[in-house]
């Protein structure tokens, strides 16, 4: 019976998944949606219904849609309050449990609900008189190495707020006498007051790790009251906080089973809609009335009094707040923690979302959805274990303990190797991910914790101190790998309305572009350099990109340098929308047709788009209006060149063009560094390796254009500034890679490579696309566009292309210093100038 239920949820789901006349899920239709760990998908039908309820007033037929301030009194502020108390009800059916057990504090999200808890805590009378040789008891405060970040930063709060708790981290223990080891974390802050009343403890344990789906036995919660931690962190007075964020986002947790004291949830992870919704949901007990007296802010409506003029406050449902705390006289947690308006549009959104999910599953909730996303799980699983190149190397690298009995839920975290066992740098998987409409996740998912653990060349802390102060690593950048290794993972997770054919359609994402099918090429790519500490180039092409995204300008003379920013009116403009969002050419595959052309001596800005052209006085001195977007800040360009670009364009909302403010770090919306320099020799080899590797009719189609041609589409879809030739008899391939400083012989510059490039789905788009009107004999690439990210990967496994450059400073101590850096100021670069460059020293 249970398995035709879920045949019938599958069904369901399917089909509105892939009817066309459904809408349900009609976002998700080219789709391939990977991410439910970070947040689930919400029905449509839900917008439409939330929209309705807030714009449907009938009272004669029972509708009501003003809702307003629920600390007022008014008609519309109590029936809001009687629907937010009937949403606390309906949540806590869904764990099965009512509001006689648990009350439910709406707070943000699952954050939100663990600082509200620390802050309230209450660790313990402390006494600073006291010295530490006196007898006494220290409380703690404990997590574990696999909580999520939100559950470390607490230990920061705890010392500061309280500088007598003890801060301890916890991992699994080894022995099966006690559930984890603990290791004490020196408190940084030099005060040390003790207690000098019986402490109380707290510990948050995850019911799940977010990182890979490691599910955490419920049973612990009893287990850890009763018998405590380990021999040193005793039961007494230990109060459990649940992190069920990630659990309970597609799994049922049964309050009448299981009864932690606290529990965190952020609805968004389990509906989708509403965000900016979670809870603290609080048991009912005399010993959470007692540990949550320690509550310091107070704001609107979580006051009975308070006075401006002295310290007397007196919350709601508590006594006069005497020495810090409050007696709390009821356990309606809710009244004194909910400070000012709660988000009560939201939660009528929650009230809503509860009912169509519950339609959704037969009104079975999250009990079924647990079931079918186990079967996705495990069926995705085996499929990636099974992955292997031609030598019978396993592809993926999955992150689990395989020690018996242990559970996971439907995530599923991984690295890939190629087929000599070397790491892929998961954002080289993320953007050809992108490139394939897959939504996946990479990083390490703010699990510090787990990401040491199971890369084990991070399990040394010093390792990870390592990769953040000399490599310049941190959360959410795109060094993915140091050394070789990876500084995070990929992360899969499976959702209510995700389908197989999700799975299937990923699973072949991986096979036809990092499955192995064939030994590579024994002489692909050289890079040795030998004992050669100098090589020879030449500057024989120069462009730069007026407009962010926009088409190339091709250099013909020298051209002038600005200091810090690189070639003059490189990347000097950007277009935003109605939203003040920057537009790329993911977003507007028109801006390659949009060619833009400084004349430099006149100081006009000409662009061009097919048939239209619109001209730009730079000299016109503007109303300098600032407009802020994407980190960066501009002066708006004009109304005329707004409804120019909107017209041509075709691009939905009024367009705006803004020239970045020169005080303004270019680099930090265009690229990492001033100069991207590629050479000829190396796209020639990248050539090379493409022909050998195309099918015999697009090879046929290669020959045919010819390789000069071909050489120059590859240069323009890199959208390099600087386009070199090397000595061929100085180097091997690739050796600009291998280069630390630059010298223009001919005039007096200095660069300092910075980084390797490491390219990303941009090289897909075509640079040549045809546009009308445009030289008939000019070649349409795009056959070869959809899959060169693809083929830059499997051509060099590290996916970089090309490096990036800095000019140098001059050292101040030098006698010419000044000279040279007045005569700098005038410097022009140009097709022609030939250089010398410095190899980094092994």
């Amino acid at each position: 019976m249970e398995n035709d239920i879920i045949q019938d949820y599958k069904n369901q789901i399917e089909y509105l998944r892939f009817d066309s006349k459904q809408s349900e899920f009609n976002y998700l239709k080219n789709e391939i949606f990977l991410d439910y760990a970070a947040n689930s998908v919400y029905p449509s039908s839900l917008i439409k219904q939330y929209y309705e309820k807030l714009t449907n007033h009938d009272e004669s037929h029972g509708l009501w849609s003003l809702f307003s301030n629920p600390h007022s009194h008014s008609q519309s502020g109590l029936y809001t309050n009687l629907f937010i108390e009937s949403t606390r009800q309906k949540i806590l059916s869904l764990f099965n449990t009512n509001l006689n057990e648990y009350d439910v504090v709406f707070v943000q999200n699952a954050t939100s609900g663990l600082k509200l808890l620390l802050e309230s805590f209450n660790f313990g009378t402390f006494d600073s008189s006291r010295k530490k040789s006196d007898s006494c008891t220290h409380p703690y405060f404990a997590y574990l190495n696999d909580n999520h970040t939100s559950v470390i930063g607490l230990r920061e709060l705890v010392w500061s707020l309280n500088s007598g708790v003890e801060v301890h981290f916890l991992a699994e223990a080894q022995s099966s006498e006690y559930f984890f080891s603990s290791k004490l974390i020196e408190n940084p802050y030099n005060s040390q007051n003790l207690v000098n009343s019986s402490p109380n403890n707290l510990i948050v344990i995850p019911a799940q790790s977010n990182f890979n789906g490691r599910r955490y036995s419920l049973d612990l919660v009893d287990k850890i009251k009763t018998n405590g931690i380990n021999y040193q962190l005793k039961a007494e007075n230990l109060f459990v906080c649940l992190d069920t964020a990630s659990f309970t986002s597609t799994s049922f947790l049964n309050l009448d089973e299981f009864k932690p004291d606290f529990l965190v949830v952020s609805f968004y992870k389990m509906f989708g809609f509403p965000t900016g919704v979670g809870a603290l949901i609080i048991r009912k007990t005399e010993a959470n009335k007692q540990c949550l007296s320690s509550k310091k802010y107070f704001g609107g409506g979580t006051v009975s009094m308070a006075l401006i003029d002295n310290t007397q406050v007196c919350f709601k449902n508590c006594s006069l707040k005497k020495k810090g705390t409050s007696l709390i006289k009821n356990d309606t947690f809710h009244e004194f923690l909910e400070d000012g308006t709660i988000s009560y549009l939201q939660i009528i959104g929650l009230n809503l979302a509860i009912d169509k999910f519950l339609g959704l599953t037969f009104n079975k909730g999250f009990s079924i959805v647990e079931e079918y996303v186990r079967g996705l799980t495990d069926y995705c699983y085996a499929k990636l274990e099974a992955l292997k190149h031609y030598n019978d190397i396993k592809m993926v690298e999955i992150y689990r303990d395989t020690r018996p009995g242990l559970k996971y839920g439907p995530i599923i975290a991984f690295n890939l190797r190629n087929s000599l066992g070397k790491y892929i740098g998961y954002n080289l998987v993320n953007n050809l991910a992108q490139e394939n409409r897959i939504h996946l996740r990479t990083g390490c998912f703010c699990n510090i914790g787990a990401c040491q653990k199971f890369l084990s060349h991070l399990q040394d802390s010093s390792n990870f101190m390592e990769n953040f102060e000399e490599h310049g690593h941190k959360c959410g950048d795109y060094i993915d790998l140091i050394d070789g290794k990876p500084t995070g993972a990929i992360r899969i997770s499976f959702g209510y309305a995700s389908i197989k054919e999700d799975i299937n359609y990923f699973l072949k994402f991986l096979d036809e572009n990092f499955v192995e099918k064939k030994a590579p090429s024994l002489n692909q790519i050289s890079f040795n350099c030998g004992d050669i500490r100098k090589q020879f180039l030449k500057i024989n092409q120069i462009f730069i990109y007026p407009i962010k995204s926009c088409r190339s300008m091709k250099i013909e003379d020298s051209w002038p340098l600005v200091k810090g920013f690189g070639l003059k009116y490189d990347r000097s403009f950007v277009i935003i929308d109605s939203n003040e969002i920057v537009l790329t050419q993911k977003r507007c595959p028109n801006l390659t047709k949009l060619q833009p052309y400084i004349d430099l001596k006149r100081q006009i800005l000409i662009l061009s788009y097919l048939k239209d052209s619109f001209r730009l006085d730079l000299t016109i001195s503007f109303d300098k209006k600032i407009v802020y977007a994407n980190k960066l800040a501009g002066i708006d360009m004009g109304e005329e060149a707004s409804k120019w670009l909107t017209r041509v364009l075709n691009f939905s909302g009024s367009l705006q063009l803004l020239k970045i403010c020169e005080n303004i770090e270019k680099t930090s919306f265009a690229n990492k560094a001033e100069f991207l320099l590629i050479s000829e020799n190396s796209i020639k080899v990248l050539r090379k390796f493409l022909v050998n590797n195309l099918e015999e009719d697009l090879k046929k189609k290669f020959e045919s254009i010819g390789f000069k041609k071909i050489d120059n589409f590859l240069l323009q879809q890199f959208r390099p500034n600087l386009i070199v030739s090397i000595d061929e008899n100085n180097g091997g391939d690739f050796s600009e890679e291998h280069w630390d400083e630059i010298k223009i012989l001919n005039k007096n510059l200095n660069f300092k490579s910075v980084n390797n490039c490491t390219r990303c789905q941009m090289i897909n788009i075509n640079q040549s696309v045809l546009s009308e009107g445009e030289n008939s004999e000019m070649i349409d690439f795009s056959f070869l566009c959809n899959s060169l990210l693809k083929q830059v990967n499997k051509f060099k496994s590290n996916s970089k292309f090309g490096i990036y450059l800095a000019q140098s400073e001059h050292n101040p101590h030098d006698e010419f210093s000044e000279f040279l850096s007045n005569l700098e100021r005038n410097k022009k670069i140009g097709p022609g100038d030939v250089g010398e460059a410095k190899l980094k020293l092994n």
